[in-house]
């Protein structure tokens, strides 16, 4: 049975401070000083959770079409971070 991660593997984790990948159930982001020094934070796509309506058709067509939607989505969000990040000259 399937159990990890305990307490004492995340606290071995925490204290080592070399694992590659923490095992936590919070989503990844990224978070950074834009050029005109505003907070910004991108959210990772999540990939894993990908939302399909129609359940019967999940054929490699249309998963790729709702992923392709998703990093589309995720593109035009940081782009516009980026252009509303430009400082004023």
């Amino acid at each position: 049975m399937h159990k990890s991660p305990e307490p004492e593997d995340l606290t071995t984790q925490l204290d080592v401070k070399v694992t590659p990948s923490l095992p936590v159930d919070k989503d990844r982001y990224i978070d950074f000083i834009a050029a005109n020094g505003s907070y910004q934070k991108i959210k990772y796509p999540y990939l894993y959770r990908l939302e399909i309506d129609d359940k019967s058709d999940l054929s490699i067509e249309k998963v790729s079409e709702a992923l392709d939607e998703v990093l589309d989505e995720k593109s035009y969000e940081i782009n516009q971070i980026i252009q509303e990040s430009i400082p004023n000259s």
